[in-house]
């Protein structure tokens, strides 16, 4: 009886079997897609293709000969780049006689410095808001262009002003080659290539109007003056030897003003800062830096006067 009871009724109108049917299919479905999750829109832009920065994934990353010459090249790059820096320091006798002008003597290598230094986080930058094959060649060109000038700089201030185009091109260069070699290695060689570019350069390593606004403009013309002005005045506090005189004061005190202003630029801007706080404040960051800072500050020295140093005493 109890077998008999839970059969369906004989006498259901079989429209009315055919929609509870329906309805049976239909929730079946339903569920089967919410467990499945939401389904990709074939016009929108899927993740792993491309980010919002236009960093390639590891499915278009290069392989065999193209990325072997890729990373060569920017390695080239690289070595080209840390023989600019270092060469300095040994040929510096033999351009002040060259030039019969020792004055500007400690210039020749604090330009290339002073322009690296001012204009590395805004190359930086401009690598996540432009293609980065196109930023990286435009100051790869600059770099040359500027290493032309100083090979046919006629006077010391030519030279100088070669120096200093050159600093900038490898303010691109050091900041976005490691950047590439990342970005071109699929996941599996990705350790190797970031071993690779840390060889290779060490420490240093939408719309147009909405790319030209998260450039950080703002940022960028209020760092390069103070920076700037903070590496003249010990440049010429160092040359001079008067530490207290009026103009290398007043270059000590307008850099720090304007580095204050900066930081609360930066601060304002947020995450679409040119050097964001969420990784100023990081623990390894800071710890790095100041490794970077004291690393290089022994290695410099070293570098710049041991050669000039032995070749005149």
């Amino acid at each position: 009886m109890a077998s008999s009871s839970a059969r369906p009724s004989l006498n259901r109108d079989p429209e009315d079997v055919i929609s509870e049917q329906q309805a049976h299919i239909q929730s079946h479905e339903a569920t089967l897609a919410v467990a499945a999750g939401p389904t990709p829109k074939q016009d929108e832009p899927r993740d792993e293709e491309a980010g919002a920065d236009g960093r390639v994934d590891d499915d278009s990353a290069l392989e065999g000969y193209m990325l072997w010459s890729v990373a060569i090249g920017v390695c080239f790059g690289a070595l080209m780049m840390s023989l600019d820096i270092s060469i300095i320091g040994t040929a510096l006798p033999s351009i002040m006689s060259e030039f019969g002008d020792s004055t500007n003597l400690a210039w020749y290598p604090a330009t290339f410095t002073l322009a690296t230094c001012a204009l590395t986080p805004v190359a930086g930058k401009m690598a996540s808001v432009f293609p980065l094959d196109l930023v990286y060649s435009s100051f790869t060109f600059i770099f040359l262009v500027g290493s032309i000038l100083c090979g046919w700089a006629p006077t010391s201030s030519a030279f100088i002003a070669g120096r200093a185009v050159a600093g900038i091109g490898a303010a691109g260069v050091a900041s976005n080659g490691l950047t590439i070699l990342v970005t071109i290695a699929p996941v599996t060689k990705k350790p190797i290539f970031m071993g690779l570019g840390a060889a290779c350069f060490g420490g240093r390593g939408g719309s147009v109007t909405g790319r030209i606004q998260s450039l950080d403009l703002g940022g960028c013309f209020i760092f390069v003056p103070g920076i700037f002005m903070f590496l003249l005045a010990m440049q010429t506090g160092s040359e001079d030897g008067i530490w207290n005189s009026a103009a290398v004061i007043g270059l000590f005190v307008g850099s720090v003003f304007t580095l204050l202003l900066f930081v609360a630029w930066e601060w304002r801007k947020g995450d679409e800062a040119m050097i964001p706080g969420t990784v100023v404040m990081r623990r390894t960051v800071v710890f790095t830096c100041l490794f970077a800072f004291t690393h290089m500050g022994a290695l410099t020295i070293a570098s710049y006067y041991l050669p000039a140093w032995f070749q005149v005493v």
